[in-house]
């Protein structure tokens, strides 16, 4: 599974009791286009299988920095930084589904 047919490995990074499910994947703009957004949406849809879930916009990318790894600065930033915000929205999105559209082979 992922964007581009590569099939990269998808894994978590790990705050207290908060995961982000991620790639790695090259630096790039990946095109919108079907087979990269159903790779997305598949990982999605697995994750939401057994876990609440907060989308992340398909394309999003954390690059190295100052020597630091994404894997690193997406627990330190994202997790670790906004813990309390996302445990609220986690909370209250618990138990909840919502409608979304999928691709569909025809």
């Amino acid at each position: 599974m992922g964007i581009g047919g590569r099939g990269d490995e998808v894994y978590t990074v790990c705050y207290q009791d908060l995961a982000a499910v991620i790639s790695d994947s090259p630096i790039m703009k990946y095109p919108i286009r079907r087979d990269n957004t159903l790779a997305h949406q598949l990982v999605m849809e697995e994750v939401m299988k057994n876990y609440t879930l907060l989308p992340v916009r398909f394309g999003t990318i954390a690059e190295s920095k100052n020597g630091i790894a994404p894997e690193e600065r997406i627990k330190e930033k994202v997790l670790k930084g906004r813990y309390t915000e996302f445990k609220n929205l986690l909370r209250d999105m618990d138990n909840k589904i919502s409608p979304h559209a999928t691709m569909q082979d025809q």
